[in-house]
């Protein structure tokens, strides 16, 4: 193994994380993680995990008329985050993208990259709605990275280039992706932990408000009850302003540019 391979991959494997910090800022990734997406999400997410794996493939290194890259990382982290059919897909299209640009393990890396995502959406079935735990994507790109350098030795042609290949970037591929990979779920799974928390967080503060406002909103929806309820809300809630009306009027506002408005008191 070239430690100086190893040292590159390393490098550019913080592209990788790049991308899976943007996505993961995405409302299409949010909606996904909180099992709100609607088909067109899934779609648009396939195909970014696709690009991500074809990115890989450009940030590759050149050896032996082949690439040493992160591709995997996007097919995998698609299969775990989105199931079989995610991962499939995302192979399909960066599998497919490297077998046109050729070489010897052109074919070899297509079909690598579809059971790659395959084997990351068996993954998934196991954690439907929990996030993937890092270890458990650590292994799963193990596994990933072990099968497409079998494919390689199986199917590449002739196979003294295929094995001389696999001996020089077997260790940093299978290294560096599965320690990527983890690091990508860990993005992943904090995004996810985040969009909870303030789930929660919004959660309890209406049931907060609800209480509170409860008492003076069973009187009936008149000027005063408006007001109080105004208050309620806004201190409770930290808004700029606050207005409750009726049909037709203010019954009371509260912040920002009161001034500007009638209400009774």
């Amino acid at each position: 193994m070239k430690y100086e391979l190893l040292i590159e991959m390393l490098e550019r494997m913080s592209v990788i994380a790049m991308f899976a910090f943007v996505l993961s800022h995405t409302g299409m990734f949010r909606r996904l993680v909180t099992n709100q997406e609607a088909f067109w999400d899934r779609m648009m997410l396939t195909g970014l995990f696709g690009l991500i794996g074809i990115a890989g493939t450009y940030a590759g290194i050149p050896v032996y008329d082949a690439l040493a890259n992160s591709r995997v990382v996007g097919v995998m982290a698609a299969g775990l985050v989105g199931g079989p059919l995610m991962g499939g897909a995302a192979g399909l299209i960066a599998g497919g993208h490297r077998y046109l640009l050729g070489g010897f393990t052109a074919f070899s890396c297509a079909v690598a990259n579809l059971a790659e995502g395959l084997i990351a959406g068996a993954i998934h079935h196991y954690y439907p709605v929990r996030p993937i735990p890092w270890w458990v994507a650590l292994a799963g790109g193990i596994v990933g990275e072990t099968v497409q350098m079998l494919i390689i030795l199986l199917t590449a042609k002739p196979y003294e280039h295929a094995f001389l290949l696999v001996r020089e970037i077997a260790l940093p591929m299978i290294l560096i992706n599965s320690i990527g990979l983890s690091i990508f779920m860990l993005i992943m799974k904090t995004a996810k932990e985040s969009q909870e928390k303030i789930g929660s967080e919004r959660s309890q503060k209406a049931l907060h408000i609800a209480t509170k406002t409860l008492p003076y909103l069973r009187r009936g929806l008149t000027p005063e009850t408006a007001v109080e309820t105004a208050k309620i809300i806004y201190f409770a809630g930290g808004y700029d302003a606050v207005a409750v009306t009726d049909a037709t009027q203010a019954l009371s506002f509260i912040g920002a540019e009161a001034d500007h408005h009638s209400q009774r008191s």
